[in-house]
This record gives C-alpha cells, structure tokens and sequence, in this order.
C-alpha cells in the first residue's frame, strides 16, 4: 500500500511541477479548471503529509475531488463508522413535526446546539420546555445546569448517588427513553422514503437544499378549471401506453394460467394487473401502499395495468401485492425476461434485413440459394459475465445484537405459553438482561474484553430461557405453528454463537445474519465500502446488444468460475452457436475454463498464459479493447442498483426477494428497449425529413 502511495504520489508531483512550469511562462488554465486545481493541490499536500508522518487523518481532510467540501463524520455505527456528508441536528416538537437546527460538512460537537435549539423553541412558544429527550452526548455539566435554571427537565439519569425518589426516577427515565425514540423513527423515514439515505446532488448549495422562491399569485387554481380525469384527453404517445402496447400480455397470460389448476375458488387477478403493478412498483420503487395509491390517481397506469376505464376505486389492496409477488416466481420472470428479448431481437433482425434489402440492388441469382455455398456455423456474439450481490434491508448484524433479539423473541414465547395453559411465569430476568445488553450497546469504545462479558451473558441468558421451554414441552405443551420456525433458527443461533465463543473465532458455516430471514447468509465482496453485504449473490450474463439475463442465483456465497461454461451452453441453445468472445473478471479464467473455452473456439479475455509471443502487441490491444467492453456489466449493476431496487431488496420472504431481484433485471431491459424503440423511430423521421428536403431541393432544382 505505502510502495502504491508513493508513486502515485511522485507521478502527481511531476505533473502539478509541469503546470506550474506553464503557468510561469504565462499561459493561463480556463475558469473550470482553477477550483479543481486548488483541490488537487490541497489533496496533495495532505497525501504527503499523511504519507510522510505514517498517520490516517489530517485536517479538514478531502474526500472527494468534486465536492471538495465534504469531510469525514466519525459516527460510530457498526454499519458505516465513517459517513460522508453533511452532519445536522433535528429537534422534533410535541406534535411530531421536525426542524433542523444546525447543518455543517464539518464535524462538531452536538452537545453545542441544545442551548441554541431551545431559545429557539421559545421563541416560537413563547415557553420553555417542559422537558428535553436527547442522547448521552447532549448531556454535559452545561447543559444540565442550563436547563436546571430554567426548569426544564433534561432526560438520563441524574447525577450523584440515587435518592428516596429513585424508583419514580427509574419510570420517568424509562418514559423518556421510550419517548425519544421518534427521532430515530423520523430519521429512518426520511432515509428510507425521501431520500435523506443518499443525497444525490453534486453541488454544495444544493445538497443543503437551498431554494429560492418568487412571489407570484396566490390565488388557488379552482377545482373546476383543473383537467379532470373524466374528461381527460390521454396522448397515445406516452411512454406507458407505447409500452403496454409493446408488451405480449396475451403469451404470458398462458404461461400464468398454467398456474391455477382448479376450478373453485373466487377468480384470479388477470397477469397483466399483477405483473404491470410489479413494473410500476420496480421503475418508481414505491411501497405497496403508495403503489395502490398511484393506481386509483394515475389513468395512464390503469391503462398499462389492463383496466377497461378510468376509476376511482382502488384496483388491488397492498396485501395482494405480496400474494403477486408469491406467484410470480423468478422463473416466471426469467421466462417472461426471455421472451420480451427474443423479440426485440427479432425486430431487430427484421430492421436490419428490411434496410440490407433497400440498400442492396438486386443480383442475377437472386431467390436461388445453392447449399453448397452455405458457410458452416461460425462463433459469433459477446458474452460478459460478472456477478454481484443484491444486498437485503437488514439490520447490520453483531453477535450481541442477535443475541438480545433471541432473548426477548424467547420471553415473549413463554409469557404466551403461560397465559394460554394457565401456567406459572418463570422468573427471567428481563429488566437486568435490558440493561446489560444496552450497557454494551450504547459503549462507543468497546474493548474486546467488555464485549466477550456481554455476549457471555446474554448466552447465559438465551440457554435459561431454551430450558424453561423444553420443560414445557416435555410436559406436553405445545408452539403454535407460526412460533415452530422461529424457535428452530434460534436455537441454530444459540449453538452458532455458543461455539464462536468457545473457540474465540468470528465465523462459521452457514452463519445465521437474521431471525427473522435466516435464509440470508454473509457474502464476502472485497468492496472498500462494503466488504461483507447480506443478501442473494447472482451472475450476470449481457449479451452483444446490452440486455442482462440471470445465469444463478443463491443465498449462498459459491465460486463464480463454475457459472462460465453453463452461460456458454445457454448462450449457444439460444441462438445455435457459441459466442466469439466471452468478457469476464480474473476469477472466471481457470484452467478448465480456459481449456473449455479454447476447445470451442472461444476468446476468453484477459492475458495469455506463458510468455508473450510475436503478436504481444496485438495482443494488448485486443486485451484493452476487451476490458473496456467488459465495463458494460459494471454499468448494468449500477443501472439497477440505482434506478430499479436491486440496490436494497425491501421484501421479507424468501420467494419475495428472488422475485424482486428478477424484477429488477427484467425491468432494466424493458426499459432499456422502449428507449433503443423511441430512439429508431427519432431515427426514421429523420432520415424520412433529409429525403424530403433532399427531393424538395432537385425539383426546385429543376424548376430553374
């Protein structure tokens, strides 16, 4: 790393000594280019310093070279200890409305804005508050006398040795940390639903959202005057009506009728209500209750779902969603992924032909066609593969963490267990077992030491709870079957954990991430951002004209090489031959891959093997040429990642999620061939205007 660094360093250095060296001699860089200068300049200044002196920090460090404002937020979590952004305090009032209270890039010192957040709250009241609820950090010797002066009571427990009153102090204390819990609920909606989880903008005025506005007239538009949807003039061109039409809803409507056997029963929601409500829901990724919203208001939508008219009425509920989720499988998707691509393809070919048979003029023998003429079937096509991992919306997951939601999930269950046969409670401890598991987790340092004595409690506490249980069992008291699962993946959660902490290692097989989707297992990645994500890890095949295809897919981590040949063999059943060249990562090119491959005529990319021959020079070319071909998966990933929810799989099931990562793909290429369909018919007009002109300019031509 530090050879690397050096380098680097020394190539930066010789190229700013260039600059400069230009600049003395009075040539001058363009307005652009000078704010980007100063930042390279700042960044290399704190690169030699960080270098030289052997540390990771400086001051007012810069991250990125084109938001040279932005700095490093130490925030401690076990997600993300490091954020990137902008820092802020939120006040939320008594009716659960939130403000900011102060913004910066730079790190501060929360503990700074209690004071300012409520004088400012007087001001708008008139009073002060009754009472403040905020975090350990807020609570320093000034603040506490600050709000003492003015009668406001500042949440956490008092300072000194607990008096007569401690029990009440305890409930109050109690309350209040209930109590502050809006806060966190606050920031986890906006993260979750407006965007504050990732801001997106790339300037600093804008990232802070600072937005002018004009005075125009207030008068209200009246409802009257507004297009109502009964007398609305839909425009045929729009992008959901053009796809709808597009779409062969009738060859999947017989695949998914495959799926009802019988004859009883109410009837089922048509494919194309079930599927169309799922392409919305991926393109918008909006959540089941606001997708049933946009249905009852959008005519545009209703029509792409298949309804004969406008209406006001809802379509489907959000529990139907889940059930449409279920019954598309990823199969269903993948089919329906395969044969949507089959057909541009077709059209495509039937483009290409039409306009070969335009251009071409016509031969002496043409329509007579001799076999022996025929060429043999060559390779022909690209395929690249790649894999990645659709990360699930989980909690970040710690021994200590899993433990303690064991625990209380085992509490509950016997509470249950009691009040239904009428047995006696056992005692458990659950007050003490609370404290000690938030004792850890609100630690900001935490020693290895601390957190082997937390984790061998709650241990302690999970096997006591186990045995009340089996004894209730043996006795002949039986779970009710939604508590069957459940109780299974913790008790594999307890001989996981138990086994880590005897052997002091931080692994094991088929590690168990979450209760309540144990299915899901760590995936090792190498990312700098994440090097371990939680979720399905899949290979991805694009083929010569950019669509995606899943090759396979698991819970589990597996070796990507052994996909290579399957794609291949796909590949070829598709289309008849095999492809010229396949484009994969390092990892895909083994030996027997390589030996496959060049048993079938195939290029795999990357270098050769051996020394470099008498075409090493081409040989690099085609090299480059290859990887920057190979760039196109990457760019697909980052296109469903970003705009189709492949980034953040939502869905709880199993089955669920499969289907939304098939989704995602499928989609991608839906929408990436309504573009490519607009952009040939931008094409036709075009070319159909120049020959217009060109004609029109011969006959006046002509006419003179």
């Amino acid at each position: 790393m530090r050879a690397a660094i050096r380098k680097q360093l020394s190539y930066v250095r010789r190229d700013i000594k260039y600059l400069d060296g230009l600049m003395s001699d009075g040539y001058a860089p363009v307005a652009k280019e000078i704010k980007q200068l100063l930042t390279i300049y700042k960044v290399y200044e704190q690169q030699e310093y960080m270098y030289k002196n052997k540390v990771h920090s400086v001051v007012d460090r810069i991250v990125s070279i084109h938001q040279p404002w932005l700095r490093p937020i130490v925030r401690g979590k076990a997600k993300a200890p490091v954020e990137f952004g902008a820092k802020f305090d939120l006040s939320i009032d008594e009716d659960g409305y939130g403000r900011i209270e102060t913004i910066s890039f730079d790190a501060y010192n929360e503990s700074t804005v209690l004071q300012d957040a409520v004088e400012r709250y007087k001001a708008r009241t008139c009073r002060y508050p009754e009472r403040v609820l905020a975090d350990q950090i807020y609570r320093t010797r000034e603040n506490r006398k600050y709000c003492k002066t003015r009668g406001i009571r500042l949440s956490g427990p008092k300072l000194g040795r607990p008096g007569e009153i401690a029990k009440e102090d305890k409930k109050v204390e109690y309350q209040d940390n209930t109590d502050r819990i809006e806060v966190e609920r606050a920031f986890s909606l906006s993260k979750r639903c407006y965007g504050l989880g990732l801001i997106r903008t790339k300037l600093e005025e804008t990232t802070l959202t600072s937005i002018m506005y004009k005075i125009t007239d207030s008068s209200q538009i009246n409802f009257l005057n507004f297009n109502q949807p009964l007398g609305l003039s839909m425009d045929p061109q729009n992008r959901w009506i053009k796809m709808a039409d597009s779409i062969p809803w009738s060859q999947f409507e017989e695949r998914y009728s495959q799926l009802f056997e019988g004859f009883n029963g109410n009837v089922a929601k048509p494919l194309r209500l079930a599927l169309g409500s799922l392409i919305i829901q991926t393109k918008y990724q909006l959540a089941d209750r606001e997708l049933v919203e946009q249905l009852k208001e959008n005519p545009y939508y209703q029509y792409f779902i298949g309804l004969p008219g406008y209406q006001q009425e809802e379509p489907i509920d959000t529990s139907t969603l889940v059930l449409f989720r279920k019954r598309l499988t990823i199969d269903i998707i993948m089919e329906a992924n395969e044969y949507i691509l089959q057909a541009a393809k077709k059209r495509k070919d039937e483009a290409k032909n039409e306009d070969d048979h335009n251009q071409m003029p016509p031969t002496s023998g043409e329509g007579t066609t001799d076999a022996s003429c025929v060429e043999p079937t060559k390779n022909k096509g690209t395929i690249i593969l790649d894999a990645t991992c659709a990360p699930s919306n989980i909690r970040y997951p710690q021994d200590i963490s899993l433990l303690n939601e064991s625990r209380e999930k085992l509490e509950t269950i016997i509470i249950r267990f009691c009040k239904a046969y009428g047995l006696p409670c056992p005692r458990m401890y659950r007050r003490q077992a609370r404290k000690n598991y938030l004792a850890l987790a609100k630690s900001r340092k935490r020693s290895p030491n601390k957190v082997r004595a937390a984790i061998r409690k709650q241990l302690s506490y999970v096997k006591r709870d186990i045995k009340y249980l089996d004894g209730f069992m043996s006795d002949g008291y039986a779970p009710v079957a939604k508590e069957i699962k459940q109780l299974l993946t913790i008790y594999k959660v307890y001989e996981q954990q138990e086994y880590m902490y005897k052997n002091k290692v931080h692994s094991v097989a088929d590690r168990i991430v979450s209760i309540h989707q144990p299915w899901l297992h760590p995936i090792v990645r190498g990312k700098a951002k994440a090097p371990v994500e939680f979720g399905a890890k899949f290979d991805l095949s694009i083929d010569e004209d950019g669509y995606g295809r899943i090759e396979t897919i698991s819970f589990d981590a597996y070796n990507e090489s052994t996909v290579l040949q399957d794609a291949v063999e796909r590949y070829k059943t598709r289309t008849g031959r095999y492809p010229e060249r396949v484009l994969a990562d390092q990892i895909y090119r083994t030996r027997d891959n390589r030996k496959y491959c060049k048993t079938h005529g195939i290029r795999l990319s990357g270098p050769k093997l051996g020394r470099p021959g008498e075409t090493a020079k081409a040989d690099k070319k085609v090299e480059y040429q290859d990887n920057t071909d190979r760039i196109e998966v990457e760019r697909a990933f980052s296109l469903s990642k970003r705009c189709y929810g492949l980034g953040l799989i939502r869905t709880k099931l199993e089955e669920t999620t499969l289907t939304s990562i098939a989704l995602s793909v499928f989609v991608t290429n839906l929408f990436k061939i309504q573009k490519r369909i607009l952009f040939a018919f931008f094409i036709f007009l075009l070319q159909r205007a120049t020959k217009l002109r060109v004609s029109l300019k011969n006959e006046l031509i002509s006419i003179h």
